[in-house]
Protein backbone atom coordinates (compact mmCIF):
# COMPACT_ATOMS: atom_id res chain seq x y z
CA UNK A 1 0.00 0.00 0.00
CA UNK A 2 1.04 3.38 -1.00
CA UNK A 3 -0.25 6.25 1.57
CA UNK A 4 1.50 7.92 4.59
CA UNK A 5 1.77 5.88 7.78
CA UNK A 6 0.16 7.27 10.57
CA UNK A 7 2.34 8.78 13.75
CA UNK A 8 1.63 8.04 17.07
CA UNK A 9 1.99 11.66 19.24
CA UNK A 10 5.05 11.40 21.38
CA UNK A 11 5.35 10.92 25.35
CA UNK A 12 6.68 14.46 25.64
CA UNK A 13 3.60 16.07 24.08
CA UNK A 14 1.00 13.95 26.22
CA UNK A 15 2.68 15.29 29.49
CA UNK A 16 2.49 19.19 27.66
CA UNK A 17 -0.92 18.66 27.82
CA UNK A 18 -1.14 17.27 31.45
CA UNK A 19 0.75 20.50 32.90
CA UNK A 20 -1.86 22.72 31.01
CA UNK A 21 -4.89 20.63 32.38
CA UNK A 22 -3.62 21.26 36.32
CA UNK A 23 -2.67 24.92 35.88
CA UNK A 24 -6.27 25.19 34.86
CA UNK A 25 -7.84 23.70 37.43
CA UNK A 26 -5.15 24.73 40.04
CA UNK A 27 -6.56 28.60 39.06
CA UNK A 28 -10.41 27.67 39.04
CA UNK A 29 -9.23 26.05 42.88
CA UNK A 30 -7.30 29.48 43.62
CA UNK A 31 -10.65 31.58 42.43
CA UNK A 32 -13.07 29.65 44.13
CA UNK A 33 -10.83 30.24 47.40
CA UNK A 34 -10.40 33.47 46.77
CA UNK A 35 -14.18 33.87 46.11
CA UNK A 36 -15.16 32.14 49.10
CA UNK A 37 -12.44 34.39 51.37
CA UNK A 38 -13.71 37.60 50.45
CA UNK A 39 -17.35 36.50 50.77
CA UNK A 40 -16.85 35.31 54.28
CA UNK A 41 -14.38 38.89 54.96
CA UNK A 42 -17.54 40.78 54.03
CA UNK A 43 -19.83 38.99 56.07
CA UNK A 44 -17.71 39.56 58.56
CA UNK A 45 -17.51 42.94 57.70
CA UNK A 46 -21.10 43.68 57.51
CA UNK A 47 -22.26 41.47 61.14
CA UNK A 48 -19.67 43.69 62.80
CA UNK A 49 -21.04 46.86 60.91
CA UNK A 50 -24.48 45.58 62.50
CA UNK A 51 -23.03 45.35 66.07
CA UNK A 52 -21.45 48.76 65.65
CA UNK A 53 -24.45 50.42 64.76
CA UNK A 54 -26.28 48.60 67.34
CA UNK A 55 -24.06 49.89 70.47
CA UNK A 56 -24.51 52.72 68.77
CA UNK A 57 -28.26 52.63 69.10
CA UNK A 58 -28.51 51.70 72.41
CA UNK A 59 -25.81 54.46 73.17
CA UNK A 60 -28.25 56.95 71.78
CA UNK A 61 -31.56 55.38 73.42
CA UNK A 62 -29.52 55.29 76.82
CA UNK A 63 -28.48 58.80 76.26
CA UNK A 64 -32.75 59.61 76.06
CA UNK A 65 -33.33 57.51 79.15
CA UNK A 66 -30.75 59.88 80.77
CA UNK A 67 -31.63 63.10 79.49
CA UNK A 68 -35.45 62.21 81.01
CA UNK A 69 -34.05 61.96 84.49
CA UNK A 70 -32.15 64.71 84.34
CA UNK A 71 -34.89 66.76 83.20
CA UNK A 72 -36.71 65.46 86.10
CA UNK A 73 -34.22 66.65 88.77
CA UNK A 74 -33.78 70.25 90.05
CA UNK A 75 -29.96 70.06 88.71
CA UNK A 76 -31.27 70.09 84.95
CA UNK A 77 -29.19 73.06 83.61
CA UNK A 78 -32.48 73.71 81.24
CA UNK A 79 -32.97 73.70 77.15
CA UNK A 80 -29.57 75.39 76.32
CA UNK A 81 -27.92 72.46 78.08
CA UNK A 82 -25.99 69.71 76.64
CA UNK A 83 -25.82 66.00 77.76
CA UNK A 84 -22.35 64.69 76.85
CA UNK A 85 -21.54 61.07 78.48
CA UNK A 86 -18.87 58.03 77.63
CA UNK A 87 -20.52 54.69 78.16
CA UNK A 88 -17.11 52.60 77.41
CA UNK A 89 -13.65 53.16 76.02
CA UNK A 90 -15.60 52.91 72.44
CA UNK A 91 -19.11 53.94 72.85
CA UNK A 92 -20.94 57.43 74.23
CA UNK A 93 -23.63 59.90 73.62
CA UNK A 94 -24.41 63.36 73.26
CA UNK A 95 -27.98 65.14 73.98
CA UNK A 96 -29.31 68.33 72.85
CA UNK A 97 -33.02 69.72 74.11
CA UNK A 98 -35.07 71.73 72.23
CA UNK A 99 -37.98 74.08 73.42
CA UNK A 100 -41.25 73.11 71.32
CA UNK A 101 -42.20 69.76 68.90
CA UNK A 102 -41.37 69.65 65.13
CA UNK A 103 -44.45 68.01 64.58
CA UNK A 104 -46.88 70.83 65.63
CA UNK A 105 -47.68 73.89 63.20
CA UNK A 106 -50.39 76.50 63.48
CA UNK A 107 -52.79 74.44 62.20
CA UNK A 108 -52.71 71.55 64.64
CA UNK A 109 -55.03 71.52 67.33
CA UNK A 110 -52.53 71.29 69.95
CA UNK A 111 -50.18 73.82 68.69
CA UNK A 112 -50.87 75.97 72.32
CA UNK A 113 -49.11 72.87 74.02
CA UNK A 114 -45.80 74.23 71.58
CA UNK A 115 -43.75 76.26 74.54
CA UNK A 116 -44.61 73.04 77.11
CA UNK A 117 -42.76 70.30 74.91
CA UNK A 118 -39.17 69.71 74.56
CA UNK A 119 -37.23 67.86 71.99
CA UNK A 120 -34.79 65.90 72.81
CA UNK A 121 -32.18 64.74 70.43
CA UNK A 122 -29.84 61.76 71.65
CA UNK A 123 -26.96 61.11 69.40
CA UNK A 124 -25.05 57.86 70.15
CA UNK A 125 -21.80 56.93 68.88
CA UNK A 126 -19.67 53.20 69.21
CA UNK A 127 -15.78 52.85 67.97
CA UNK A 128 -14.70 49.44 66.27
CA UNK A 129 -11.21 49.02 68.41
CA UNK A 130 -9.74 46.98 66.01
CA UNK A 131 -10.48 49.80 63.36
CA UNK A 132 -10.80 52.88 65.44
CA UNK A 133 -11.70 55.15 62.41
CA UNK A 134 -14.65 53.14 62.14
CA UNK A 135 -17.28 54.94 63.83
CA UNK A 136 -21.31 54.45 63.52
CA UNK A 137 -23.52 56.80 64.57
CA UNK A 138 -27.83 56.74 65.54
CA UNK A 139 -29.54 59.83 66.19
CA UNK A 140 -33.55 59.52 68.08
CA UNK A 141 -35.48 61.89 69.41
CA UNK A 142 -38.22 61.97 71.77
CA UNK A 143 -40.63 64.92 73.03
CA UNK A 144 -41.86 64.80 76.29
CA UNK A 145 -44.26 67.73 77.73
CA UNK A 146 -44.39 69.68 81.06
CA UNK A 147 -46.76 68.33 83.49
CA UNK A 148 -47.45 71.44 85.91
CA UNK A 149 -47.64 70.52 89.32
CA UNK A 150 -46.91 73.79 91.38
CA UNK A 151 -47.07 77.62 90.28
CA UNK A 152 -44.79 79.96 91.56
CA UNK A 153 -44.69 81.23 95.20
CA UNK A 154 -47.25 84.56 94.74
CA UNK A 155 -46.10 88.05 96.64
CA UNK A 156 -47.39 88.42 100.54
CA UNK A 157 -51.01 89.17 100.74
CA UNK A 158 -51.94 88.39 96.92
CA UNK A 159 -53.84 85.70 98.30
CA UNK A 160 -55.80 88.08 100.29
CA UNK A 161 -56.38 90.28 98.13
CA UNK A 162 -58.29 87.91 95.99
CA UNK A 163 -61.13 87.65 98.34
CA UNK A 164 -62.83 90.94 97.41
CA UNK A 165 -63.85 92.58 94.51
CA UNK A 166 -62.11 95.62 95.16
CA UNK A 167 -59.67 95.82 97.81
CA UNK A 168 -57.82 98.81 98.39
CA UNK A 169 -54.12 98.90 99.64
CA UNK A 170 -53.89 102.72 101.08
CA UNK A 171 -55.21 104.78 103.33
CA UNK A 172 -56.50 107.07 100.50
CA UNK A 173 -60.36 108.34 99.20
CA UNK A 174 -62.32 105.42 97.83
CA UNK A 175 -65.76 107.25 96.14
CA UNK A 176 -68.60 105.97 94.62
CA UNK A 177 -71.44 107.01 93.26
CA UNK A 178 -74.59 105.66 91.66
CA UNK A 179 -75.86 104.90 89.15
CA UNK A 180 -72.35 103.20 89.24
CA UNK A 181 -72.07 99.51 91.15
CA UNK A 182 -69.66 97.39 92.39
CA UNK A 183 -71.00 93.87 93.59
CA UNK A 184 -68.94 91.62 96.32
CA UNK A 185 -67.29 92.41 98.90
CA UNK A 186 -65.02 95.29 99.08
CA UNK A 187 -61.65 96.24 101.25
CA UNK A 188 -61.72 99.86 101.80
CA UNK A 189 -58.58 101.53 104.17
CA UNK A 190 -59.69 105.36 103.61
CA UNK A 191 -62.34 107.03 103.57
CA UNK A 192 -65.78 106.32 102.26
CA UNK A 193 -67.55 108.81 99.52
CA UNK A 194 -71.10 107.92 98.56
CA UNK A 195 -72.79 110.21 95.78
CA UNK A 196 -70.69 113.62 96.65
CA UNK A 197 -71.69 114.84 93.32
CA UNK A 198 -75.18 114.46 93.27
CA UNK A 199 -77.78 115.41 94.22
CA UNK A 200 -76.69 118.19 95.90
CA UNK A 201 -79.39 118.00 98.57
CA UNK A 202 -78.81 115.76 101.21
CA UNK A 203 -82.67 114.67 101.42
CA UNK A 204 -83.05 113.34 97.99
CA UNK A 205 -79.52 112.06 98.32
CA UNK A 206 -81.07 110.13 101.16
CA UNK A 207 -84.44 109.43 99.98
CA UNK A 208 -82.46 107.90 96.72
CA UNK A 209 -80.02 105.53 98.37
CA UNK A 210 -82.60 104.42 101.03
CA UNK A 211 -85.15 103.51 98.33
CA UNK A 212 -82.31 101.68 96.49
CA UNK A 213 -81.88 99.46 99.58
CA UNK A 214 -85.66 99.09 99.72
CA UNK A 215 -85.82 97.84 96.22
CA UNK A 216 -84.18 94.87 96.64
CA UNK A 217 -86.68 93.47 98.82
CA UNK A 218 -89.27 94.52 96.34
CA UNK A 219 -88.66 91.79 93.55
CA UNK A 220 -86.06 94.64 92.15
CA UNK A 221 -82.30 94.18 90.83
CA UNK A 222 -79.74 95.59 93.40
CA UNK A 223 -78.82 98.69 91.99
CA UNK A 224 -76.97 99.74 95.03
CA UNK A 225 -73.37 101.39 94.54
CA UNK A 226 -71.88 98.77 97.16
CA UNK A 227 -72.95 95.52 97.59
CA UNK A 228 -70.94 94.57 100.51
CA UNK A 229 -70.23 93.50 102.91
CA UNK A 230 -67.64 96.38 103.08
CA UNK A 231 -64.67 95.97 105.46
CA UNK A 232 -63.56 99.80 106.91
CA UNK A 233 -61.18 101.54 108.62
CA UNK A 234 -63.08 102.56 111.48
CA UNK A 235 -61.04 105.70 112.02
CA UNK A 236 -61.07 107.21 108.91
CA UNK A 237 -64.50 107.31 108.41
CA UNK A 238 -66.50 110.22 109.42
CA UNK A 239 -70.34 110.44 110.66
CA UNK A 240 -71.62 111.55 106.89
CA UNK A 241 -69.48 108.05 105.68
CA UNK A 242 -71.63 105.79 108.07
CA UNK A 243 -74.76 106.99 107.81
CA UNK A 244 -74.48 106.53 104.08
CA UNK A 245 -73.29 103.03 104.23
CA UNK A 246 -76.13 102.27 106.59
CA UNK A 247 -78.86 103.57 104.56
CA UNK A 248 -77.59 101.27 101.46
CA UNK A 249 -78.41 98.43 104.16
CA UNK A 250 -74.72 97.69 103.89
CA UNK A 251 -72.96 95.03 106.00
CA UNK A 252 -70.01 96.80 107.88
CA UNK A 253 -67.25 94.88 109.10
CA UNK A 254 -64.10 96.77 110.84
CA UNK A 255 -60.71 96.32 109.24
CA UNK A 256 -57.87 94.93 112.14
CA UNK A 257 -54.89 94.81 110.21
CA UNK A 258 -54.70 96.95 107.06
CA UNK A 259 -51.97 96.35 104.64
CA UNK A 260 -49.16 97.98 103.90
CA UNK A 261 -49.13 99.62 100.32
CA UNK A 262 -48.95 97.02 97.51
CA UNK A 263 -46.24 97.98 95.08
CA UNK A 264 -45.23 95.98 91.59
CA UNK A 265 -42.00 94.52 91.62
CA UNK A 266 -39.24 95.58 89.00
CA UNK A 267 -40.81 95.40 85.46
CA UNK A 268 -40.88 91.94 83.56
CA UNK A 269 -38.35 92.30 80.79
CA UNK A 270 -37.89 88.33 80.17
CA UNK A 271 -39.91 85.35 81.20
CA UNK A 272 -39.71 81.39 81.55
CA UNK A 273 -42.41 79.08 81.83
CA UNK A 274 -40.46 76.91 84.02
CA UNK A 275 -36.99 76.22 85.91
CA UNK A 276 -34.53 76.07 82.78
CA UNK A 277 -37.12 76.52 79.63
CA UNK A 278 -36.61 79.37 76.97
CA UNK A 279 -36.34 82.82 77.94
CA UNK A 280 -38.91 84.62 76.62
CA UNK A 281 -38.68 88.96 75.52
CA UNK A 282 -41.60 90.74 76.69
CA UNK A 283 -42.86 92.59 73.50
CA UNK A 284 -42.72 96.29 73.59
CA UNK A 285 -46.02 97.80 72.13
CA UNK A 286 -46.63 101.17 71.05
CA UNK A 287 -48.68 104.48 72.86
CA UNK A 288 -51.65 104.02 70.99
CA UNK A 289 -53.61 100.96 70.20
CA UNK A 290 -56.35 100.79 68.08
CA UNK A 291 -57.56 98.45 65.65
CA UNK A 292 -55.34 95.96 67.23
CA UNK A 293 -55.11 92.30 68.02
CA UNK A 294 -52.76 91.44 70.73
CA UNK A 295 -52.47 87.48 71.44
CA UNK A 296 -50.29 84.76 72.62
CA UNK A 297 -47.78 83.39 70.29
CA UNK A 298 -46.99 79.66 71.52
CA UNK A 299 -43.54 79.95 70.00
CA UNK A 300 -42.59 83.31 70.71
CA UNK A 301 -45.00 84.74 73.88
CA UNK A 302 -46.75 81.87 75.28
CA UNK A 303 -48.10 84.00 78.19
CA UNK A 304 -49.43 86.94 76.13
CA UNK A 305 -47.24 89.49 77.80
CA UNK A 306 -47.41 93.22 76.76
CA UNK A 307 -45.31 95.97 77.66
CA UNK A 308 -45.10 99.79 77.37
CA UNK A 309 -41.99 100.94 78.66
CA UNK A 310 -42.40 104.38 79.57
CA UNK A 311 -45.41 107.21 79.34
CA UNK A 312 -48.82 106.28 78.97
CA UNK A 313 -50.33 103.43 77.25
CA UNK A 314 -53.74 104.54 75.47
CA UNK A 315 -56.29 102.11 74.48
CA UNK A 316 -58.78 103.59 71.07
CA UNK A 317 -61.02 102.13 69.28
CA UNK A 318 -61.31 98.78 68.56
CA UNK A 319 -58.48 96.95 70.76
CA UNK A 320 -58.47 93.09 71.64
CA UNK A 321 -55.85 92.34 73.95
CA UNK A 322 -56.12 88.37 75.15
CA UNK A 323 -53.24 88.65 77.81
CA UNK A 324 -51.92 90.78 80.15
CA UNK A 325 -50.53 94.99 79.65
CA UNK A 326 -47.78 95.64 81.28
CA UNK A 327 -47.02 99.91 81.78
CA UNK A 328 -46.86 102.95 84.26
CA UNK A 329 -49.76 104.30 83.12
CA UNK A 330 -53.06 102.77 80.97
CA UNK A 331 -55.81 105.38 80.01
CA UNK A 332 -58.83 103.67 78.44
CA UNK A 333 -60.35 105.81 75.88
CA UNK A 334 -61.89 104.20 73.01
CA UNK A 335 -64.92 102.17 72.39
CA UNK A 336 -64.96 98.38 71.95
CA UNK A 337 -62.46 97.65 73.91
CA UNK A 338 -61.58 94.06 74.99
CA UNK A 339 -59.26 92.45 77.64
CA UNK A 340 -59.21 89.27 78.63
CA UNK A 341 -55.93 87.13 79.62
CA UNK A 342 -56.01 83.43 78.45
CA UNK A 343 -56.62 80.58 80.83
CA UNK A 344 -52.82 78.77 81.62
CA UNK A 345 -51.93 75.33 81.59
CA UNK A 346 -53.76 73.72 84.16
CA UNK A 347 -52.09 72.96 87.89
CA UNK A 348 -52.62 68.85 88.13
CA UNK A 349 -55.74 68.33 90.17
CA UNK A 350 -56.26 71.83 90.38
CA UNK A 351 -59.88 72.10 88.53
CA UNK A 352 -59.80 76.06 88.86
CA UNK A 353 -58.36 77.90 85.90
CA UNK A 354 -55.56 80.09 86.08
CA UNK A 355 -55.15 83.18 84.44
CA UNK A 356 -52.63 85.72 84.84
CA UNK A 357 -53.73 90.04 85.55
CA UNK A 358 -55.45 91.35 82.59
CA UNK A 359 -53.44 94.97 84.06
CA UNK A 360 -50.63 95.65 85.75
CA UNK A 361 -49.58 99.27 86.18
CA UNK A 362 -47.41 101.36 88.60
CA UNK A 363 -48.77 104.56 88.38
CA UNK A 364 -52.97 104.90 87.06
CA UNK A 365 -55.61 103.47 84.96
CA UNK A 366 -58.18 105.95 84.10
CA UNK A 367 -61.69 104.89 81.75
CA UNK A 368 -62.53 107.90 79.81
CA UNK A 369 -65.91 109.73 79.75
CA UNK A 370 -67.38 108.16 76.92
CA UNK A 371 -65.18 104.96 76.61
CA UNK A 372 -66.79 101.66 76.86
CA UNK A 373 -64.55 98.38 77.55
CA UNK A 374 -64.88 94.65 78.95
CA UNK A 375 -61.94 93.48 81.05
CA UNK A 376 -62.35 90.16 82.67
CA UNK A 377 -59.84 89.34 84.55
CA UNK A 378 -57.90 91.04 87.63
CA UNK A 379 -56.60 94.37 87.57
CA UNK A 380 -53.63 95.60 89.39
CA UNK A 381 -52.81 99.46 90.14
CA UNK A 382 -50.31 100.61 92.52
CA UNK A 383 -51.72 104.16 92.56
CA UNK A 384 -55.18 105.23 91.26
CA UNK A 385 -58.78 103.47 89.11
CA UNK A 386 -60.70 106.05 87.97
CA UNK A 387 -64.01 105.89 85.97
CA UNK A 388 -63.96 110.06 85.30
CA UNK A 389 -67.51 111.51 85.08
CA UNK A 390 -68.83 111.21 81.73
CA UNK A 391 -72.48 110.68 79.62
CA UNK A 392 -74.35 107.91 80.06
CA UNK A 393 -73.25 106.06 76.41
CA UNK A 394 -69.93 105.16 78.63
CA UNK A 395 -69.83 101.42 79.28
CA UNK A 396 -67.38 99.39 81.57
CA UNK A 397 -67.73 95.77 82.76
CA UNK A 398 -64.84 95.10 84.91
CA UNK A 399 -65.55 91.28 85.48
CA UNK A 400 -62.51 89.81 87.87
CA UNK A 401 -60.77 91.73 90.87
CA UNK A 402 -59.49 95.33 91.39
CA UNK A 403 -56.43 95.79 93.38
CA UNK A 404 -55.78 99.66 94.07
CA UNK A 405 -54.86 102.17 95.82
CA UNK A 406 -57.40 105.16 95.31
CA UNK A 407 -60.61 104.57 93.82
CA UNK A 408 -62.89 106.56 92.18
CA UNK A 409 -66.21 105.86 90.54
CA UNK A 410 -67.59 108.96 89.04
CA UNK A 411 -71.33 110.34 88.53
CA UNK A 412 -73.24 110.97 85.09
CA UNK A 413 -72.85 114.43 83.60
CA UNK A 414 -76.81 114.51 82.69
CA UNK A 415 -77.30 113.40 86.52
CA UNK A 416 -75.66 116.49 87.59
CA UNK A 417 -78.42 118.91 87.49
CA UNK A 418 -79.68 122.02 89.71
CA UNK A 419 -80.39 121.65 93.36
CA UNK A 420 -83.49 123.70 92.85
CA UNK A 421 -84.29 120.62 89.60
CA UNK A 422 -83.86 118.00 92.27
CA UNK A 423 -86.06 119.68 94.88
CA UNK A 424 -88.59 119.80 91.99
CA UNK A 425 -89.15 116.08 90.97
CA UNK A 426 -89.01 115.26 95.03
CA UNK A 427 -91.87 117.07 95.69
CA UNK A 428 -93.38 115.58 92.38
CA UNK A 429 -92.58 112.13 93.22
CA UNK A 430 -94.08 113.21 96.78
CA UNK A 431 -97.08 114.91 95.25
CA UNK A 432 -98.37 111.77 93.59
CA UNK A 433 -101.58 109.99 93.96
CA UNK A 434 -104.59 107.52 93.04
CA UNK A 435 -103.37 104.04 91.42
CA UNK A 436 -100.29 104.57 89.70
CA UNK A 437 -98.24 105.88 91.90
CA UNK A 438 -94.95 104.78 91.73
CA UNK A 439 -92.87 103.65 95.36
CA UNK A 440 -89.48 104.20 94.52
CA UNK A 441 -87.56 107.58 93.74
CA UNK A 442 -85.20 105.75 91.60
CA UNK A 443 -88.22 104.30 89.20
CA UNK A 444 -89.74 107.62 89.22
CA UNK A 445 -86.88 109.24 88.47
CA UNK A 446 -86.11 106.78 85.50
CA UNK A 447 -89.40 107.63 83.83
CA UNK A 448 -87.61 111.69 83.52
CA UNK A 449 -84.43 109.78 81.83
CA UNK A 450 -82.45 108.87 84.55
CA UNK A 451 -81.92 105.20 84.46
CA UNK A 452 -80.34 103.81 87.94
CA UNK A 453 -79.19 100.55 85.93
CA UNK A 454 -75.31 101.17 86.24
CA UNK A 455 -73.27 100.96 83.18
CA UNK A 456 -70.66 100.97 85.15
CA UNK A 457 -70.14 98.08 87.07
CA UNK A 458 -67.09 95.71 89.30
CA UNK A 459 -68.53 92.01 89.57
CA UNK A 460 -66.70 89.09 90.50
CA UNK A 461 -65.59 86.37 87.83
CA UNK A 462 -68.40 83.85 87.08
CA UNK A 463 -66.32 81.49 88.34
CA UNK A 464 -63.88 81.07 90.89
CA UNK A 465 -60.05 81.79 89.06
CA UNK A 466 -56.43 81.84 90.38
CA UNK A 467 -54.86 84.97 89.39
CA UNK A 468 -51.15 84.36 89.64
CA UNK A 469 -48.82 86.98 89.71
CA UNK A 470 -46.57 87.38 87.14
CA UNK A 471 -42.69 87.73 88.89
CA UNK A 472 -39.79 88.88 87.77
CA UNK A 473 -37.38 86.20 88.61
CA UNK A 474 -39.00 83.14 89.18
CA UNK A 475 -40.75 80.90 86.39
CA UNK A 476 -44.16 80.70 86.44
CA UNK A 477 -44.43 76.62 87.22
CA UNK A 478 -42.28 75.35 89.69
CA UNK A 479 -41.40 72.18 90.96
CA UNK A 480 -43.14 70.49 93.68
CA UNK A 481 -41.82 70.38 97.08
CA UNK A 482 -42.64 66.40 96.88
CA UNK A 483 -41.38 65.74 93.78
CA UNK A 484 -37.14 67.08 93.81
CA UNK A 485 -37.80 68.01 90.15
CA UNK A 486 -40.11 68.41 86.85
CA UNK A 487 -42.50 65.99 85.93
CA UNK A 488 -43.21 65.61 82.14
CA UNK A 489 -45.62 63.15 80.10
CA UNK A 490 -43.86 61.26 77.33
CA UNK A 491 -45.46 62.66 73.88
CA UNK A 492 -43.65 60.04 71.68
CA UNK A 493 -40.35 58.30 72.16
CA UNK A 494 -37.01 56.60 70.85
CA UNK A 495 -37.58 57.65 66.63
CA UNK A 496 -34.77 57.53 64.35
CA UNK A 497 -33.70 60.83 62.67
CA UNK A 498 -31.44 61.86 59.95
Amino acid sequence: MSGKRLVRPSQRNRGGYSIVIVLGLLAVGMSLSYAALHTQGSNLRLQRNIELRGAAMEAAHTGLSMAYRQMSQNSWAGVDSVLNRTLSSTSGYSVTFQTGDPSLDANSPYYANWPYRVTITSTGYAQDPQVPQSIALYKAQSVVELVPRALAPSPGDWDRFQQYTVFQHRDRDFSVHFPGRIAGPVWIQGRVYISEEYPDRNDVRNLYLEHLNSMRYAGYPDLRPLEGPVYVAPGKQNSTSWSRLSMLGLTQISIANPVAAWQRQAETQTYRLYPGGKAYEVPRVAQTLQNVVLEPDPKNNPLGLFYRSSGTLYLQDNVQVRGTLLAADVHLSGRNVRLEPPNLKPVLREWRPIQLPAIVVSNNVSFYASASATIAGLVSVEDKFEVRSGNTNAALTLRGRLITGEFYLGGRTSWDISSITWGLYRTLFDLQSGASIIHYFPIYMSYLGFDPQPQIQIVPPVEEVIYHWPSVNTPLYVPHPNDGGLRWDVVRWGERVE
